[in-house]
């Protein structure tokens, strides 16, 4: 791992022309846009719109519902049609709700433009991912997303930072331009996506799925053993027992976003000692670490072994991290508090980039080649299942519990990261159904 050394040479290779730059210009141009929605729409609807807060979390959870539901059928979809011309057009569908959000004026209003939000943003997620592999070869699909989630993490903090201008004057007209300005990165990330086709070679993976594997093969062949894991139908991938442990162990590990960015800011603000302003310089430092180390760190899950050793260090990292947390509420004085806190985010960041790329790398590995559609829109079932229940574990339980929630949480972590090599064994050893796929279809990063 080069750290910060390797950055200009990382930089180099993404601006080089071909896939990864045009890849890098679409998820630039769309997380600048997300940055800036961050931070203006909720002040935006109290504060413009005259929306109530209670009126802006039923929106908040309308779309987390919304994001659970459309995941795995749009994964069907993505296997159907040409996932990229889909990935185009949920981008490009997002920037009309961005514009919808300008005319919100009552909660009818709102509840639909964010009904329409949601719907696009998940679909737009999965069909992302399920697009990846129609341009990328198997060997690159782990280092592409980790380059991805770089560029995205660096677009969301010039967003919001953006963003933060509108909020700190307040004027009903900087908002709505800045609206726009988010609606227009999500149209030049469409038109970004839309020219990756040139170096698409696979455009509907599920066409050659219907070719019989052993149609060629000698009349005396023995027939393959009866452990396949998957099917064709709609519903193939829910039906694959080893890969929905994995994306339940990966939706486990995924709530260490939710840990950082709401229980943490609570846990310090309500039972311990430091100084909030601690918490920026956590998130700052959380930022730079996945920029620096996030892509070097992706290598070592190529293979789905790594990967799963990857999930077990992940979940260690975030059990320990859980633990440092709850011991800062102790201390009276403040850096002794901080000091934990600071070691609990170096622990947490490690957990975070060991499961992203260990989820990453094993999406696409335990997934037949003529169903990566299905098999994102589970595994993306499970993030957003993540996503939606950490704000109940959040103030439910680790807040109302205290040091003891904390512990238990850990356990879960520690348990979940700890049982990923196993399970990753149990999908190896029965795996999918996969059908041939032509030999041009495999990408190349230019």
């Amino acid at each position: 791992m080069r750290g910060f050394g390797d950055v200009p040479h990382r930089l180099k290779l993404m601006l080089r022309p071909g896939v990864r730059r045009t890849l890098v210009g679409a998820v630039a141009a769309d997380s600048v846009g997300q940055g800036v929605l961050i931070a203006t729409t909720t002040f935006y609807m109290l504060r413009v719109a005259g929306l109530t807060a209670v009126q802006v979390g039923s929106g908040l959870t309308l779309a987390a519902v919304l994001g659970i539901v459309v995941s795995t059928p749009v994964g069907h979809a993505a296997d159907r049609w040409n996932p990229l011309r889909l990935t185009v057009l949920m981008t490009a569908l997002q920037a009309g709700a961005v514009l919808g959000f300008i005319v919100v004026h009552n909660l009818l209003s709102y509840l639909l433009v964010t009904a329409f939000q949601a719907i696009a943003v998940a679909s737009a997620s999965v069909t992302g991912a399920a697009m990846l592999p129609t341009i990328v070869p198997p060997e690159q699909r782990v280092r592409t997303r980790a380059t991805t989630r770089v560029t995205s993490n660096v677009g969301i903090s010039v967003g919001v930072g953006i963003g933060g201008v509108a909020v700190g004057v307040g004027s009903a007209d900087l908002y709505r331009s800045l609206f726009a300005v988010a609606a227009i990165g999500l149209l030049l990330s469409a038109w970004f996506f839309d020219r990756l086709r040139r170096y698409q070679t696979l455009t509907s993976p599920v066409a050659t799925s219907g070719t019989d594997q052993n149609a060629s093969a000698p009349a005396d062949t023995e027939p393959a053993a009866p452990q396949e894991r998957s099917d064709d139908s709609a519903t193939g991938a829910l039906k694959d027992r080893p890969f929905l442990m994995v994306t339940v162990i990966s939706a486990l590990l995924a709530i260490n976003d939710g840990l950082l960015t709401v229980a943490l800011p609570l846990w310090i603000s309500q039972a311990t000692s430091v100084p909030p302003w601690i918490y920026s310089v956590a998130i700052v430092l959380n930022t730079l670490a996945v920029v620096l180390f996030q892509i070097p760190l992706s290598r070592s899950s190529e293979t789905t072994a790594g990967a799963g050793r990857a999930l077990r260090i992940s979940g260690v990292a975030l059990a320990a991290a859980c633990l440092l947390w709850a011991v800062a509420g102790s201390p009276d004085t403040a850096w002794p508090a901080a000091a934990l806190v600071l070691v609990g985010c170096v622990a947490h960041v490690i957990g975070e980039l060991t499961s992203s790329a260990g989820g990453w790398a094993l999406s696409y590995a335990l997934a037949p080649e003529h169903a990566h559609g299905r098999y994102q829109g589970v595994f993306g079932t499970g993030q957003q299942i993540s996503n939606a229940v950490v704000p109940v574990v959040t103030g439910v339980f680790l807040i109302n519990n205290g040091v003891g929630g904390w512990a238990i949480v850990a356990g879960v972590l520690l348990v979940a990261g700890l049982g990923a090599p196993r399970a990753v064994a149990w999908a190896e050893r029965t795996p999918p159904r996969t059908s041939p796929v032509p030999a041009e279809a495999t990408g190349r990063i230019s």
